[in-house]
């Protein structure tokens, strides 16, 4: 059975931030409500978008991979173009924000995806931090039944089997341990 190791996938970031905020009083000593605004221009003024939030121990990142559809199977040069998106979870506590009367109005709120610090998972043969390693940025498995659970069959080649692994690695050039998670996907040619 050949290795596939070309994957095209559409990344999928979401980030919501809960809670509520407590804003000054005006200029009379009067409280008064936090917008929506209120809330994102003070989270992002305090945010650092380029620095890991540093939580007790390693930052632990789920990620589960969903793919919808395989496209193309090339067996001569052993590579597969899958469609699916590539979901990832964390918390970041630089993100939070008190929740107290009478500021309770704004509950949660959405930020764009490029105003917040993001894992660099990336996809060399399997999904892993290039820059940060175990003791930095743990990942997880997350769903790891709900690689199929978006997959609809399209054409000559189908997903029978996937499996989701995390692994742990050890490089000559460095001292330090990677984790990476590796997806295999077992594929199969229809008859039509």
């Amino acid at each position: 059975m050949a290795v596939f190791t070309r994957i095209i996938l559409v990344a999928c970031l979401a980030v919501c931030v809960s809670g509520a905020f407590k804003i000054r009083d005006d200029a009379n000593g009067v409280p008064r409500s936090a917008s929506e605004g209120d809330v994102i221009r003070d989270l992002l003024a305090r945010h650092v978008k380029y620095g890991i939030p540093q939580p007790v121990g390693s930052l632990q990142v789920k990620l589960g991979l969903y793919v919808e559809a395989v496209t193309e199977v090339d067996v001569e040069k052993g590579t597969v173009e899958v469609v699916g998106f590539l979901s990832l979870q964390w918390e970041d506590p630089r993100l939070r924000f008190e929740h107290s009367d009478p500021f309770h109005e704004v509950k949660d709120v959405r930020l764009p995806a490029s105003e917040v610090w993001r894992p660099d998972i990336e996809l060399y043969t399997q999904f892993g931090s290039w820059t940060y390693q175990k003791h930095a940025m743990e990942l997880a498995v997350n769903h790891p039944m709900g690689v199929l659970s978006q997959y609809r069959s399209t054409g000559q080649w189908t997903v029978s089997e996937a499996t989701a692994e995390r692994v742990e690695a050890k490089y000559e050039c460095c001292p330090d341990t990677y984790v990476f998670v590796a997806y295999n996907l077992t594929l199969q040619k229809q008859d039509l």
